[in-house]
């Protein structure tokens, strides 16, 4: 029997997880950074666009507050489409300028508000934040450490508020995916800081 498609991809993201999710080290913030780059990238694999009006040229990847991220992700991207399409990062002081960007991560050291981001998009764009208040801030993934490790959780009607579809595998590695109004705490069924097992799959398998 074929495999499904999306179960292939959930073996590719834990792969990947395997790979790039080591535990922090003492000097660890450019390794972390490498880490968060590396899932960036994956996430590109795991979510879909809707189609646009002038098809793109290029997948550009926004970073706001996070010089390193930055820095890791080039290092990605000048080896590797995206969708097909050439891709590049675009390193912003500021949240001017997102008319052509598909993906946009507001690192820690922005200062600003990350829920007036979201708030002024009107276009479709993939939010990752790392911050505590991320999801509540309208971010679509929410990077966050479980057991010294980065890990992300995802919001789907904030994707769905800009017109994105997250893709189960995606969700099937998340620790935690908030649907409506409910968070589900998924980690392979496992309770996620000190929170009860989901009540519902977040995936059928």
């Amino acid at each position: 029997m074929a495999t499904p498609a999306w179960r292939r991809l959930v073996v590719l993201l834990l792969l990947a997880v395997a790979v790039c999710a080591t535990p922090a080290q003492p000097q660890g913030r450019v390794d972390e950074a490498a880490v968060k780059a590396a899932f960036l990238y994956r996430f590109t694999g795991f979510v879909e666009w809707p189609p646009a009006d002038e098809p793109p040229e290029e997948f550009t990847v926004a970073v706001l507050g996070s010089v390193a991220v930055a820095t890791e992700l080039e290092k990605l991207l000048l080896r590797n489409k995206v969708h097909g399409l050439p891709s590049s990062v675009k390193r912003l002081r500021n949240p001017d300028g997102l008319s052509r960007v598909r993906m946009l991560f507001v690192g820690a050291g922005y200062s600003g508000s990350l829920r007036e981001i979201t708030e002024s998009l009107r276009h479709p764009v993939l939010v990752v934040s790392e911050s505590e208040r991320g999801l509540d801030d309208g971010a679509a993934v929410n990077f966050l450490e479980a057991d010294r490790r980065v890990r992300f959780e995802v919001s789907l009607p904030a994707a769905a508020r800009v017109r994105l579809k997250i893709g189960a595998g995606m969700l099937a590695v998340a620790v935690r995916v908030r649907r409506a109004s409910v968070d589900l705490p998924c980690n392979g069924g496992m309770p996620f800081a000190g929170m009860p097992p989901c009540a519902l799959p977040v995936a059928q398998r």
